[in-house]
């Protein structure tokens, strides 16, 4: 039987598919018209071959994606514990905090040289404190946005 031109119902009965699955596979080009039973099966086994390291291919990548991300979120855990990394909202808080600490050392300075150089111009004391101001603006409205903006910076310098 194996050495004889099959038709696509005998060949299908022979591996145990369907009529209609024969026909796919000759218009794939895996199964050519006019062949023996062998050359059908040989070919099929082939394809079945192909098929299955394909699949096992994107299995295997898979599994590797997902050792990869339980590989870094172990290590993202290891690191919270090791207070290598904290919660942004956290980082935030501390960011405001501390703006907020700055803002308010910087609105001492003026009223610090006044007092300690009474002799200071009118002038001099508006070009101080219109550094400070500016100075203390930025601190009270520093947020980790900032901070991501300036590292994406000096990535690109």
């Amino acid at each position: 039987m194996l050495d004889q031109v099959l038709t696509q119902s005998q060949f299908a009965e022979l591996v145990g598919i369907t009529q209609p699955a024969v026909s796919d596979l000759q218009k794939r080009g895996v199964l050519k018209a006019n062949a023996t039973g062998r050359t059908w099966l040989l070919a099929y086994c082939g394809q079945l071959r192909e098929e299955a390291a394909g699949r096992a291919g994107r299995l295997a990548e898979a599994r590797a994606a997902l050792d990869e991300e339980r590989r870094r979120e172990i290590a993202m855990r290891n690191a919270v514990k090791a207070k290598e990394y904290a919660p942004v909202g956290l980082i935030e808080q501390v960011i405001a905090k501390v703006g907020r600490q700055a803002a308010g050392v910087l609105e001492g300075i003026v009223p610090a040289l006044v007092l300690r150089w009474p002799e200071i111009t009118a002038e001099q004391r508006q070009l101080v404190e219109k550094a400070v101001n500016s100075a203390r603006n930025m601190a009270a409205a520093m947020s980790l946005a900032d901070l991501v903006d300036a590292e994406d910076e000096a990535d690109d310098q």
